[in-house]
């Protein structure tokens, strides 16, 4: 994630309307009002580059991204637990890419998360304050699915996969990745 940020591949607002809402005093807002109401790139690069890496090998995101919906590749927990991660690691990656430019360099990078910190030191699993905005998010998550906003989303997501480039690798054809569509590079 880092690297992406660094190379600009990321989209600039991100996580934009994608993500858990806090406010200054840190409490919890759940998703961002135009979360599944509005198509950004921020919400594309959440669909087709982040999520596919939570279970990639049970989601088989590529294999099926052309013919399903998203709502039908990913569980809503799937999707819960990716916006989980992001709110309580993001604000640790943007400080990260601050400081490795200010030239610090690996102890000096760790940060505190803010639900689960395997880098504490402590065997912890997530909080209790994490665990319950987790059931918070899957509701949330439930419902936005069966707006009609949320479904034509799904569907302009897929015909925009459908219409993706092939691209020529060492052995075999694979698809254009959202930072070699957006970025014009070829990996």
């Amino acid at each position: 994630m880092l690297e992406d940020i660094e190379k600009n591949l990321v989209p600039e607002n991100f996580p934009g309307n994608v993500g858990i809402v806090m406010d200054k005093r840190k409490d919890v807002n759940l998703l961002h009002e135009s979360y599944r109401k509005e198509n950004t790139p921020e919400f594309e690069y959440f669909f087709t580059a982040l999520l596919p890496k939570i279970g990639h090998r049970r989601i088989e995101f590529d294999k099926h991204k052309r013919t399903k919906l998203v709502s039908d590749i990913y569980t809503v927990p799937d999707e819960a637990f990716g916006l989980l991660i992001l709110c309580n690691e993001h604000h640790i990656w943007v400080w990260q890419n601050e400081a490795r430019k200010q030239g610090k360099s690996k102890n000096q990078l760790r940060r505190k998360k803010r639900f689960v910190d395997c880098n504490s030191g402590s065997q912890d699993s997530w909080s209790a304050e994490g665990i319950s905005i987790f059931h918070a998010l899957c509701g949330e998550i439930k419902i936005l699915r069966e707006s009609r906003e949320s479904i034509q989303i799904e569907e302009q997501l897929k015909a925009k996969l459908k219409q993706a480039k092939p691209v020529a690798t060492i052995g075999n054809l694979r698809d254009e990745t959202w930072f070699e569509k957006n970025t014009k590079m070829a990996l």
